[in-house]
C-alpha cells in the first residue's frame, strides 16, 4: 500500500514539474525523454549535497520539509532568522593556531620523509 502511495504522488509531482516548466522542453518531445530530465534534475540538481541517487530522494524530501516549516515558524511565531553567515557568529582562528597546524603537519612530512630515507 505505501509503494502505491509513494508512486501515485510521484506521478503526480511529476506532472506538476512538466506543467511548471514547460517553457524548458520543446513541443513535441517524448515523454519519457521528459519524465527521464525530470528524475536527473531530482536527483543531480536538487540539493547535490544530499546525495545524487533515488535513495536519496527521501533525504532531499525531509530536507525541504524542514525548511518549510522553518520559513512557517518564522512567520507565525515572528521569530528572528538564524543567521549562520554573520560576522559575529563566526569563528576566528588566531595566527598562533595556524601556525601550530602548519607546523605540526610540516614535522610530520619530515618525520615520514626521513623514515623512508
Amino acid at each position: 500500500m505505501i509503494s502505491e502511495i509513494t508512486r501515485n504522488t510521484e506521478s503526480i509531482l511529476l506532472k506538476r514539474l512538466w506543467r511548471g516548466s514547460r517553457r524548458n522542453f520543446a513541443a513535441g518531445q517524448q515523454k519519457e525523454y521528459r519524465e527521464s530530465r525530470i528524475q536527473n534534475l531530482l536527483d543531480n540538481e536538487l540539493l547535490p549535497h544530499l546525495g545524487s541517487n533515488i535513495d536519496n530522494r527521501e533525504k532531499k524530501a525531509i530536507f525541504l520539509g524542514r525548511i518549510a516549516r522553518q520559513v512557517l515558524e518564522m512567520a507565525i511565531k515572528n521569530k528572528d532568522p538564524n543567521d549562520k553567515d554573520h560576522y559575529a557568529n563566526k569563528r576566528v582562528r588566531l595566527a598562533g593556531d595556524l601556525i601550530e597546524d602548519l607546523f605540526r603537519v610540516s614535522l610530520q612530512q619530515l618525520a615520514r620523509d626521513l623514515s623512508i630515507s
